[in-house]
């Protein structure tokens, strides 16, 4: 299809950063006109009882564009050039074209793979062929572990971060993602009165070479900020998850507009990460005084 076509020439075309770990930041990621036309989304009164913002100060809601109910909604607000390049987003030729990006890098994160699925062979730096895409829906328990299952299972979802209210407050703080997913995306929804600070994406580095992880969590303290992702309309980022993808959201404190954006992702049944070489100790002052008294 025309728009899988445009899209992937996004990615395909995109600058690979490597530092601090490998991702990709797409300004204009949408036509103006496409991106205009899917912002009403946010807006439709259907489609917000779906998503079920919450009334709790900076609270994240999600709801899959897959869901029946909003696939319908979507069908009946949208045109039909719109609808197709927002779809297009869980389709086999984007999903592909982002593994094809990611490609060369793969190799660098080798120490983190714990299956060979990824790979035509234990020594290649190649991601198989093999590998197929559906969507999470498919199948009943994503979260069993099924290490011969060599499919990517993605997920596009509609986010809203609720307003923020009283002291700073962060979504999450400094974390990788969980070892069974593969990628991360966000394609931001910024409105044109949000004039708050706060929301952007954070890339972090370990201030040493030995990772301090806590399951997936890390102490600020360990880090060093690296890069910061402007939240911008329609500006897309995406990382490859490993052991040293340390992100998290600059804080945002009374903020009565909320934070919207288009997640995507890919996961496996089974972690392909393995995160037990890169565990600190939990009796650690620091980790015991954030985890008690913050």
């Amino acid at each position: 299809m025309i728009e899988d076509d445009f899209l992937s020439k996004k990615i395909n075309d995109a600058e690979l950063f490597i530092y601090p770990f490998p991702h990709m930041v797409i300004n204009n990621f949408f036509e103006k006109e496409i991106y205009e036309e899917i912002e009403k989304l946010f807006e439709d009164n259907e489609i917000r009882k779906l998503i079920e913002p919450s009334s709790l100060s900076n609270k994240l809601s999600l709801a899959s564009l897959f869901d029946q109910d909003i696939k319908l909604r979507v069908d009946e607000i949208l045109d039909l050039n719109s609808r197709r390049q927002l779809f297009s987003l869980g389709t086999n030729t984007f999903l592909s074209s982002v593994l094809k990006k990611f490609r060369p890098v793969i190799g660098e994160i080798q120490h983190a793979l714990s299956n060979s699925c990824l790979t035509k062979n234990r020594n290649s730096t190649e991601i198989s062929d093999s590998l197929s895409f559906l969507h999470r829906s498919e199948i009943t328990n994503l979260h069993s572990y099924e290490k011969s299952d060599e499919t990517l299972y993605y997920e596009v979802q509609l986010g809203v971060n609720s307003p923020a209210y009283g002291l700073p407050s962060k979504v999450r703080g400094v974390h990788v993602d969980h070892p069974a997913k593969l990628f991360n995306a966000l394609i931001y929804f910024r409105q044109k009165e949000d004039n708050y600070s706060g929301g952007d994406f954070c890339l972090y580095r370990f201030k040493d070479s030995r990772a301090h992880l806590y399951y997936v969590n890390a102490l600020e303290q360990d880090c060093t900020l690296a890069k910061v992702v402007p939240y911008k309309a329609n500006s897309f980022v995406i990382f490859l998850n490993s052991n040293n993808s340390l992100h998290s959201v600059i804080e945002r404190h009374n903020t009565p507009i909320e934070r919207r954006y288009i997640n995507i992702s890919g996961r496996f049944r089974f972690d392909y990460m393995n995160l037990n070489t890169a565990q600190a100790s939990k009796f650690r002052i620091p980790y015991l005084y954030e985890r008690f008294f913050n």
